[in-house]
């Protein structure tokens, strides 16, 4: 089930796409899992980004699964404008996610003239066995994290409850 995605494609294909879901092939006896997915751009066709290959696989990509205080501390990190790491080990593979606050110029035109106005951001960042793999979260889609998480762990609770 998606609960939130966004992506931020460029010309030089640099790009990254995130997205929060629930994980869709949970066995009924067990949780439900929260998914951080990110991936890499794969080219620039047509003014538009691409994220799949011509062959239809999805471009270089993690998925990391979070768990409820993971969501919770995220959720913090986003209200109160602060920081949030976390490392994942299992086996060989290494993952290690960061929520860092940023500022940031925003240039807009009116009647008199250029106004310069400070606008806050997330930079979102996963680092799985050596790639990086991040974007922004403007004001707006850290407010759409926070609700989805906030969704996501309604429905773990009222799963708990109801089974």
């Amino acid at each position: 089930m998606n609960l939130f995605s966004t992506y931020k494609p460029n010309k030089k294909s640099t790009g990254h796409a995130m997205s929060l879901h629930i994980a869709k092939d949970f066995d009924k006896s067990k949780d439900p899992s929260l998914m951080l997915e990110m991936v890499k751009q794969s080219g620039w066709v047509n003014g538009r980004g691409v994220f799949k290959h011509p062959d239809g696989a999805v471009g270089v990509k993690t998925v990391v699964k979070l768990s409820e205080s993971e969501g919770a501390d995220i959720i913090y990190s986003l209200e109160k404008n602060k920081s949030f790491a976390a490392f994942h080990k299992f086996g060989d593979s290494s993952k290690q996610i960061k929520l860092v606050p940023t500022a940031h110029d925003r240039k807009t035109q009116s009647k008199d003239g250029e106004n310069v106005e400070t606008v806050r951001r997330v930079s979102l960042g996963v680092t799985d066995s050596g790639k990086s793999f991040y974007l922004f979260l403007e004001a707006g889609e850290s407010q759409l994290m926070i609700e989805a998480i906030r969704f996501y762990l309604t429905f773990l609770f009222n799963k708990r409850n109801n089974a």
